[in-house]
């Protein structure tokens, strides 16, 4: 099994286990492009595809959290640039969660071109990951509203029918947050204001380029997550562009609550 890590998994961790007044904050990134994978699939046959869950479930062993949490465990989604990982930065600050950011997780899949495989193994690893954690762990990240994301996935092709899975499976509870009633006007100035501090990644993105553009889709998809929340069991956030800090706050003191 070693050497098969090797070939097409080489976990690097940037932080891993590092502290965070005194709480433990994973940010484990995983290399796995398409290419090895599909590669190893290829040359292997039929058991190739039962080996990558059996590194999956490696992986998600191997990471190094300790203990658990005193809380339930949950995941947090919606759109980019909603405040997902902020909240989930004070949930592990304040409310004592071990935060991990699905997006690096999803490095492990978004690149695989088989779509049923890559389903199989978004499921796959957060099955683990709750398996493993079902208290003390907060999941970040966009790629759970999305239907099945890969390198061609239609980012307007929005669903909690995962989500709402995991939440049924593992009795756990899920989170999104948006921007439904904000206009679009504060939003753009509410990017532009985040574009400014050097740190948004969106500099970087072309489609990010027409700030007005992208605040009108997430307005519009937000609209759409709150709709679709009640009947997926999930519970939908809206959050104050023009108060974020204070709205931050409040979003994670809302989450934290229940999960005694």
């Amino acid at each position: 099994m070693g050497s098969l890590r090797k070939l097409y998994f080489a976990i690097y961790r940037a932080g891993l286990g590092s502290l965070l007044d005194g709480q433990q904050v994973i940010t484990a990134s995983i290399d796995a492009t398409a290419y090895k994978i599909q590669d190893i699939l290829r040359k292997e046959g039929p058991q190739a595809r039962d080996r990558v869950f059996e590194v999956l479930r490696d992986c998600v062993d191997g990471l190094p959290v300790k203990g658990e949490g005193e809380r339930a465990s949950c995941v947090i989604t919606g759109w980019p640039r909603t405040g997902k990982t902020l909240i989930s930065d004070v949930l592990a600050r304040q409310h004592g969660f071990i935060f991990i950011s699905l997006d690096r997780l999803r490095d492990i899949y978004h690149e695989v071109d088989d779509d049923s495989l890559r389903d199989e193994m978004r499921r796959f690893i957060l099955d683990e990951l709750f398996k493993r954690f079902p208290k003390g762990l907060v999941v970040e990240g966009d790629d759970l509203i999305y239907v099945n994301r890969g390198r061609s996935c239609d980012l307007r092709n929005i669903s909690l029918d995962f989500c709402g899975g995991l939440a049924g499976r593992h009795k756990i509870k899920c989170f999104v947050v948006g921007n439904a009633d904000v206009a679009v006007d504060a939003k753009v100035t509410a990017l532009r204001k985040y574009q400014e501090t050097g740190k948004c990644w969106t500099l970087k993105s072309q489609r990010w380029r027409d700030l007005q553009a992208r605040a009108a889709e997430m307005i519009e998809d937000s609209r759409k997550l709150r709709d679709m929340a009640p009947a997926h069991d999930v519970t939908y956030i809206e959050m104050d562009v023009i108060n974020f800090d204070l709205s931050v706050k409040n979003a994670a003191d809302k989450i934290a609550a229940p999960l005694h």
